[in-house]
């Protein structure tokens, strides 16, 4: 299936579910309502479908036999090239993001209602992007489609009633912030209380569970706001609690919204 190439990079502000999965439409309408979120593009998920294989495997196929099935869908992604006019595109689209970018997942099945699928695919940090014709950045953009596949996918996928067949996979492809400490923020922790869990450097140590966070739980009303841990002032608190209820407003739910300080700001 051709891919315009026009319609291969969406500015991340203009992503909607369809084209760029959950979490690049959610990060738009955050955007959009104000709020701080690092500058990015996404790849649609007409390019996975472009990529996929003519042939594959059956949707109830055993769990235990998913590994071999799936190695043509992986060998497949391998081999996809972009051509020399969307090489040309890609590097454009991503040159205003800076050296270093993050490659993240958006597909169909994140974010949906009860089903985030946080940590679930593939995301790739510190990507360069001057490599000779993007080749880093495009193994990065292959190995979030082949997670879609991957056997733990699959069969979470199945305890939603779905399987990777019936989803898509988007990429969106975000500016890397450099930052001292980042997180997730819980919203749904309890009615009166915020809840974060935040490490050292980037959030990636956290997604995979390879450092053990620390924790501190914020008053949604901010009074008696206190830092009770010398990384962040209350200053710095009150922002970060406002961001945090402020994307909870936007999108009309509570949220699990991952986040960086940098040092000055909370992003």
């Amino acid at each position: 299936m051709a891919v315009e190439h026009n319609n291969v990079i969406i500015p991340l502000c203009d992503a909607d579910a369809k084209r760029c999965g959950n979490k690049a439409y959610r990060l738009a309408c955050l955007i959009k309502a104000g709020l701080p979120v690092a500058s990015g593009v996404c790849l649609p998920a007409s390019l996975y479908s472009a990529a996929l294989p003519t042939s594959l495997p059956a949707e109830g196929l055993a769990l235990v036999a998913v590994a071999e099935q799936i190695a043509p869908i992986g060998e497949s992604f391998a081999q996809w090239q972009p051509d020399t006019k969307l090489r040309r595109v890609l590097l454009e689209a991503l040159q205003p993001l800076g050296d270093r970018v993050v490659v993240r997942s958006s597909s169909a099945a994140e974010d949906r209602s009860g089903q985030s699928a946080a940590g679930l695919f593939h995301s790739s940090v510190d990507v360069p992007v001057e490599t000779p014709g993007v080749e880093a950045f495009i193994e990065a953009v292959r190995r979030t489609w082949a997670s879609l596949w991957h056997p733990t996918a699959w069969a979470l996928l199945r305890s939603y009633g779905s399987w990777p067949g019936k989803e898509t996979m988007a990429v969106l492809v975000q500016q890397q912030i450099s930052c001292p400490y980042s997180g997730i923020a819980h919203s749904a922790a309890n009615p009166e209380q915020l809840y974060l869990e935040f490490v050292e450097g980037r959030g990636d140590a956290l997604a995979n569970g390879s450092e053990d966070p620390q924790s501190l739980w914020l008053p949604r009303d901010q009074k008696g706001l206190r830092p009770d841990t010398v990384v962040f002032n209350k200053t710095q608190l009150e922002k970060l609690s406002a961001l945090i209820l402020a994307a909870e407003k936007c999108l009309d739910q509570t949220v699990q919204v991952e986040w960086a300080f940098d040092g000055r700001q909370v992003w």
